[in-house]
């Protein structure tokens, strides 16, 4: 059913990336390294985020998962390569269908999971837009406020 897929909100997380991107190649280095944590930086945070769709794209291909090392980034430029790599595998299952599949894993962390295909694309951007949003707040907090609208009906994204 074309109706169930996530298109709109792929592509305002597309959107997203590269207004960071861009933003960031503007901004002074230490920005990366604002506090969002258990000694974690906002360059950890946004590794997370990029890291999680990747993986969870991944099983949704079918694909082997990546390693830490394998997604290990030092720099913006990597970061922002790791980013695209996760979102267009994203869109790729999201175009696929098969919303209803189900797929079974043992976690990173080492719990089992049972999923949709439908819940799994669901909780990949679901995790990336609560943590966007952590992002946009600590950068706020830190002087350093982003200049767009980060609303979905304000985006150019449409289906």
């Amino acid at each position: 059913d074309d109706g169930l897929r996530f298109r709109e909100l792929l592509a305002w997380i597309g959107a997203e990336t590269d207004r960071y991107a861009t933003w960031f190649s503007t901004r002074e280095p230490a920005v990366w390294s604002i506090p969002v944590g258990d000694g974690k930086t906002l360059h950890d945070l946004l590794h997370h985020i990029y890291a999680v769709d990747l993986r969870l794209a991944q099983r949704l291909q079918g694909q082997p998962i990546a390693s830490d090392a394998e997604i290990a980034v030092a720099d913006a430029a990597g970061l922002f390569a790791l980013a695209g790599r996760g979102q267009a595998l994203l869109a790729a299952a999201d175009a696929t269908g098969d919303y209803d599949a189900i797929l079974t894993w043992t976690t990173l962390l080492g719990f089992g999971i049972r999923a949709t295909r439908r819940k799994i694309l669901g909780q990949a951007l679901t995790h990336h837009l609560r943590h966007l949003a952590q992002v946009a707040m600590l950068l706020r907090l830190h002087g350093h406020p982003t200049d767009w609208n980060h609303d979905l009906l304000v985006s150019e994204a449409m289906g």
